[in-house]
């Protein structure tokens, strides 16, 4: 058990310095961070570089499409569907009576009516960065909840006019896991917030999820789950591996939700 906490810590530590913003009072303490953040988005940079063929950019249900898919990003990896996950098992806590009692008020996590610009709204009333929009955009729905994107967040972005956007959007104040799901365990929330990081670079990836200590009572290490590729979908290759098994890590973050249900 200690062993898979300990391969845990690295995601978990990476996972933490992706904001920009240090509350503390000990100097030292904040030259350190800031130093490791700058190294962190120059590890982001480095991932995007070297030759690549572009991927279909119209994938996925709009309320389970990662910012990386809705920012028209030319690249991207297995992350789109850890972050699809994540929505998911955030539906999963919802239905959990102690998180929500009034199953009434279940619903998706970001459920946009609009995605800019894969499928626009046709009554758009806002304007960002010149763009018309509606106020439920997808994206716009992501921010709401996530607050203000920093440095880090947006770091893997390429377009010039999509960073723009991005940095128009309305300023919005991060809302607490803890708060939309009030009794749900430390672990859990802990999962869910790598799961949904914007930045694609510094969310959890498949293999560290599975190890996460959320499932250190069900989980049990099968390296065959943990099959490590060096090209995406036979298709392309690039810098990012294809890690784990997806299908394997949807069917135990069901299973965890539905042992807690029965229980």
């Amino acid at each position: 058990m200690e062993s898979k906490r300990e391969e845990g810590r690295g995601a978990e530590d990476r996972s933490e310095n992706d904001s920009l913003k240090f509350h503390s009072n000990n100097s030292n303490t904040i030259k350190m961070k800031t130093e490791e953040n700058k190294i962190l988005l120059s590890k982001c940079k480095k991932n995007q570089l070297g030759p690549k063929r572009e991927l279909t950019g119209y994938i996925g249900t709009r309320w389970y499409r990662s910012p990386e898919i809705i920012l028209l990003e030319k690249v991207y990896s297995t992350a789109i569907d850890v972050w699809a996950t994540g929505c998911i098992f955030a539906e999963l806590l919802g239905t959990i009576k102690t998180n929500m009692e009034n199953y009434r008020n279940r619903q998706a996590l970001f459920p946009g009516a609009s995605c800019f610009p894969l499928s626009p709204s046709k009554n758009p009333t806002l304007e960002i960065a010149g763009y018309p929009i509606s106020p439920r955009d997808q994206l716009k729905i992501i921010v709401n909840l996530k607050g203000t994107l920093t440095e880090a967040d947006i770091s893997f972005v390429n377009d010039d006019k999509a960073i723009d956007y991005l940095k128009d959007l309305p300023k919005s104040k991060k809302k607490s896991l803890k708060h939309l799901f009030p009794n749900e365990d430390k672990a859990a929330l802990s999962l869910l917030k790598k799961m949904l990081s914007f930045n694609p670079h510094l969310r959890i990836t498949v293999k560290e999820a599975l190890r996460h200590e959320y499932f250190a009572d069900t989980y049990i290490r099968n390296k065959d789950h943990e099959r490590e590729y060096s090209s995406v979908l036979g298709l392309i290759v690039d810098k990012y591996p294809v890690e784990g098994d997806m299908r394997y890590l949807a069917n135990q973050v069901i299973a965890k939700i539905v042992s807690k249900c029965i229980n």
